[in-house]
């Protein structure tokens, strides 16, 4: 009889020029209540522009969902708003 092989979990790699970002709550200034977007990485581009994958977020209020595009953003420490 065989037994699967237990599964390591995948390294954690760190880029240098690249910050996690994890998930948060913001404030749904349309519909109210709050949006959730997920956690991701970003890519440092400069000390003031970081460059964002395209990130699906979904508001508690309606529970609709909308995807941002992929973009250059402000760094990930400044508050913004989806």
């Amino acid at each position: 009889m065989t037994k699967p092989v237990p599964q390591a979990p995948p390294p954690t790699v760190s880029r240098p020029d690249s910050v996690w970002v994890p998930d948060r709550q913001l404030p749904d200034g349309v519909h109210g209540g709050t949006v959730l977007v997920p956690g991701h990485w970003e890519r440092r581009l400069s000390d003031r522009e970081y460059y964002a994958p395209p990130l699906t977020i979904c508001g508690s209020a309606t529970g609709e969902c909308v995807t941002i595009p992929a973009g250059v953003r402000p760094p990930p420490t400044e508050p913004q708003a989806p």
